[in-house]
């Protein structure tokens, strides 16, 4: 049996969840839930010891995923999504004679990953790094807020405040370029899709039956 990670694995499950471990293991040191000693993990094997985190980070990702979908509903209601469509149309009106702007974007990317995989693979790595920088947003913004606890009762004030201010600003720009990548997955899965349904293209398909259908570009 093979087991293999693929790059949603890693970017969009794995990282959020060590950001996660490190943040709560730092709340629990510092109430005294648990005692983080480096003597007390020396004999422990390494393999073991990085095995052990790598899993748990990892199901730690897949865990709070419902949690950060919640960064997804917030900023969608207050930043509406734009018409992925519309601005490949508006770029080419030549476009939408092919009809495939119709379809959804999830089987235009699965059509492209068909066809070929090697070019498609640029739509995944766009779209799996929208999903670790969504989901890096609720941890990177409890980081800010125990930084501004410790602002308050700590004694390292200033290290607290720009931490604070930087873990801060770091979270919105997660949430923010997130939306970016985002939506530049759906486009360029748009722009490669177009050479399959043109006219006399070599994977040319007819147009669906649904006419008011309307791509709209999310985080997954």
């Amino acid at each position: 049996m093979t087991f293999a990670l693929g790059i949603y694995d890693l970017f969009a499950c794995s990282i959020p969840g060590f950001l996660y471990i490190s943040v709560f293991g730092y709340i629990a040191n510092r109430v005294g839930w648990i005692a983080i000693d480096l003597e007390d993990v020396k004999d422990v094997p390494s393999l073991l010891l990085v095995l052990g985190v790598a899993i748990a980070a990892y199901l730690i990702g897949h865990v709070t995923w419902p949690l950060s979908r919640l960064v997804d509903h917030l900023s969608y209601r207050w930043w509406p999504a734009p018409d992925a469509a519309k601005i490949i149309v508006d770029r080419d009106p030549e476009v939408e004679k092919s009809g495939y702007l119709k379809h959804s974007r999830f089987l235009l990317q699965a059509r492209t990953e068909l066809t070929n995989r090697e070019v498609a693979s640029e739509i995944s790595r766009m779209r799996a790094i929208s999903l670790m920088l969504r989901n890096c947003t609720i941890p990177l913004f409890i980081a800010s807020a125990c930084a501004a606890v410790e602002l308050a009762t700590g004694g390292s004030r200033v290290f607290a405040g720009v931490s604070a201010a930087l873990l801060l600003l770091a979270a919105l720009g997660a949430a923010i370029q997130s939306r970016t990548m985002g939506q530049w997955s759906v486009l360029k899965t748009f722009e490669l899709s177009y050479w399959s349904f043109t006219e006399g293209g070599p994977h040319a398909v007819p147009s669906p039956a649904d006419p008011n259908g309307k791509a709209r570009i999310t985080g997954g």
